[in-house]
């Protein structure tokens, strides 16, 4: 008898863990205000636009790496608590109430004068209830100031 208790309990716990597993797989409870972003960034593109130097060139080096760029979200009322992070922290999914964001992808710091270039890439986006709402950002250069290297020998 106690071991048929003990297996019908169990069972029973095996249950609750497994049901608890597929809620959490489904995305947020109905009726939260709550979803899901799920946001992807692209590698850094960088096109340079200069009229042609004689015996001088000009170079970028150095693109950064996806996983350093700073990811910001942003709604009606400034930056979502706990942002900016750094794109290699965010998980697979960022949970956020419903409303209307602005989300940014950026390395650098857009200023007048800088000493690396700055990458920028943004979106508008909406959040629903019990929706994933999924942003594809490739930030591209923004705002550089690049001194040419000239030739030694001129």
């Amino acid at each position: 008898m106690i071991k048929h208790k003990f297996i019908v309990a169990l069972f029973t716990l095996c249950y609750l863990l497994t049901a608890c597993v597929a809620e959490d797989l489904q995305g947020p409870v109905a009726g939260s205000g709550e979803g899901y972003l799920v946001l992807q960034v692209g590698s850094v593109s960088a096109e340079v636009q200069s009229a042609p130097l004689t015996k001088a060139t000009l170079t970028l080096t150095d693109l950064p790496e996806t996983s350093k760029l700073m990811v910001n979200i942003k709604n009606e009322k400034g930056t979502v608590y706990g942002f900016p992070k750094q794109y290699a922290e965010l998980g697979a999914y960022t949970t956020l109430p419903v409303g209307s964001y602005t989300i940014e992808a950026y390395y650098g710091s857009n200023s007048a004068i800088q000493s690396t270039p700055y990458f920028y890439d943004s979106k508008s986006i909406d959040i629903t209830a019990t929706s994933t709402t999924e942003v594809s950002l490739k930030p591209s250069l923004a705002n550089a100031m690049l001194v040419p290297v000239v030739d030694e020998e001129l």
